[in-house]
């Protein structure tokens, strides 16, 4: 074992030294020891390499913190600490022997000792529970939000155009995110052993990323969705001179609901006949510069990345853009209309997507849905050994998601 407790501090010293005067040990022992002799011993204690001794009274600095990271600490001493030794390297035998009134003393606390570990690792399986139940929440929470685009897809078809073509998408969609959720909450690894299988067919970055924006597109124009893109409703409106420029957020909310409820409902057909009329990416992009703003991308086109239609890969990538694009939609804001970058590029040995989207603290402060969105990117990240840093709430909002190569490229 290494010894990295010689160099702890006297303060820290002097702290053990405080936390054994409130115990039984102390008030028992001290007749025997003076208090220069007990701070050599304490010295021997934290540089002694025999596991069980030093961590004792390390885990005692630690004991009554409040802290996270100091439990932590405590945790992992405690996990090497012996009482018994403890009692053995300071000699508590011979004690006990010269008074024998001191044993039930002892007993007592060994006992709250033993107790006291016990209850330690009880409260950090209390721990692993309590986030393997946040974590499904936020997963069926997300599994609910996904499911929102294709379905809402479904009942905008319904109502305007009823192209088979987008029905039958909607629902290879829906059953591809069922089966990443379930594999997602059940065995990650078996997710990423079928991304690594899935390198091969007629699915590329491009058709994805337009597969996505569709469905994504769709869900924002519906009804529901209305109350997540209000900006752009207004922005086009001022724009437009159906209303004053000088019209303010809280006004339009108050003053404007039925030109936003007309605008979402020509949007929403337009937009439909629009996917009527082409499969094209460039008039996609052309209208949402109209009605939302410029949305410039780069390195899609440019990716070697290959896998099977409607597989577990294209949904891995369906869930992981649709999220990103959803909320650079959300919380755009930008006097200048300046664009959104999407970027997708090689770096270090990992495929990565970069978002940078303009925004503003007025729009981002405002509740547009469930701010889970980034505890699941972190999630996602985790069960696919990818890489996400929640970005800084900044104008220039910038989001990175890094997939290992070996994930989605052929070796």
């Amino acid at each position: 074992m290494v010894s990295y407790y010689t160099p702890f501090s006297q303060v820290y010293i002097y702290l053990i030294i405080y936390i054994l005067r409130k115990s039984y040990y102390y008030d028992m022992a001290r007749e025997k020891y003076d208090e220069e002799d007990s701070l050599d011993k304490f010295k021997a204690a934290i540089g002694h390499t025999e596991p069980g001794i030093a961590e004792y009274f390390l885990a005692n600095i630690y004991a009554n913190s409040e802290d996270e990271k100091d439990q932590e600490l405590k945790s992992q001493y405690l996990e090497i600490a012996d009482v018994d030794k403890v009692w053995s390297y300071y000699d508590i035998d011979r004690l006990l022997k010269n008074d024998k009134s001191l044993e039930k003393n002892f007993e007592i606390l060994k006992k709250d000792y033993t107790l006291s570990k016990a209850n330690q690792e009880l409260a950090g399986m209390y721990r692993q529970l309590s986030d393997a139940q946040k974590e499904l929440e936020e997963m069926m929470s997300m599994f609910a939000h996904k499911f929102r685009g294709p379905l809402d897809a479904i009942i905008s078809n319904t109502t305007h155009e009823n192209q088979v073509k987008l029905y039958t998408e909607a629902a290879q969609t829906m059953r591809g995110l069922l089966d990443v959720f379930s594999i997602i909450s059940t065995d990650p690894k078996i997710l990423k052993d079928k991304i690594k299988l899935d390198k091969q067919g007629n699915g590329t970055l491009s058709t994805v990323f337009m597969k996505t924006l569709d469905m994504m597109i769709l869900h924002l124009l519906s009804a529901i969705g209305a109350e997540k893109i209000q900006q752009h409703y207004m922005t086009y409106a001022k724009t437009h001179g159906l209303c004053s420029p000088e019209l303010s957020y809280k006004g339009w909310i108050e003053e404007n609901f039925e030109l936003e409820q007309q605008l979402q409902s020509e949007w929403e057909q337009s937009f439909a006949h629009l996917l009527g009329e082409s499969d094209q990416l460039e008039p996609r992009l052309a209208w949402l510069e109209v009605h939302f703003f410029k949305l410039e991308l780069s390195g899609f086109e440019e990716a070697n990345i290959q896998f099977r239609a409607n597989g577990v890969t294209e949904s891995f990538l369906m869930i992981l853009l649709n999220e990103i694009l959803v909320n650079a939609f959300k919380y755009y804001s930008s006097a200048t209309r300046q664009p959104v970058v999407l970027e997708w590029m090689e770096r270090d040995g990992q495929q990565v997507l970069v978002c940078r989207n303009p925004s503003v603290r007025t729009e981002r402060t405002i509740i547009k849905g469930s701010r889970k969105g980034h505890a699941f990117l972190s999630t996602l990240a985790r069960k696919t050994g990818s890489q996400f840093v929640k970005p800084q709430p900044q104008d220039e909002f910038v989001l990175e998601f890094a997939i290992p190569n070996e994930l989605l490229l052929a070796q």
